[in-house]
């Protein structure tokens, strides 16, 4: 068995002045480019059970538009780096 421990160390929202150019890029008639990008990252680190040694110890990003998709693709890569360390171990 393994414990698995996640913090969102980051999240960067796509910035006012991005929205306020999208407004304005509308008013003009020009591609805005939708809500803007968010970037997240998380840290993590799998452990067996009670060890105080991590077989893994990393990170993951992700960049989408708004705050969820953003989170929920750096879970996913997560997700993804965590499956292939149980697997390894």
């Amino acid at each position: 068995m393994k414990n698995l421990y996640t913090d969102i160390s980051a999240l960067k929202t796509a910035s006012a002045g991005k929205k306020l150019g999208g407004m304005f890029g509308r008013a003009v008639g020009a591609d805005t480019g939708g809500i803007g990008k968010s970037e997240s990252h998380i840290d993590f680190k799998l452990f067996p059970t009670g060890s105080t040694v991590a077989t893994l110890n990393t990170s993951a990003t992700g960049k989408e538009e708004g705050d969820e998709a953003s989170v929920g693709a750096a879970l996913e890569r997560e997700g993804q780096a965590v499956t292939a360390a149980v697997r390894k171990h």
